[in-house]
């Protein structure tokens, strides 16, 4: 578990649930004095199909994932299977 100083003393509660082979899974809360609100759920993208993308919805965040709080945003790099890979 890490914490992510916010503005207005609101932190930012990074869980990682699992941890795999290339990447993990993690979950999100905001702390805001007294008051925990999640687990947050993110708009993301999946790629389906080549060429295709659908959008769905989820509190797991699947990939390595950079918060960075100055910016206000959250980058997550998620992989998959590739040249040389164990499967």
């Amino acid at each position: 578990m890490r914490t992510h100083a916010l503005s207005n003393g609101r932190e930012l509660i990074e869980i990682r649930c699992f941890l795999g082979a290339y990447q993990g899974e993690t979950i999100y809360y905001l702390l805001a004095g007294n008051s925990l609100r999640g687990p947050l759920v993110f708009y993301q993208l999946e790629s389906v199909d080549r060429g295709r993308l659908e959008h769905y919805r989820s509190a797991q965040l699947t990939g390595i994932v950079h918060a960075d709080t100055t910016q206000g945003t959250l980058t997550v790099l998620r992989k998959y299977r590739g040249i040389g890979d164990c499967g």
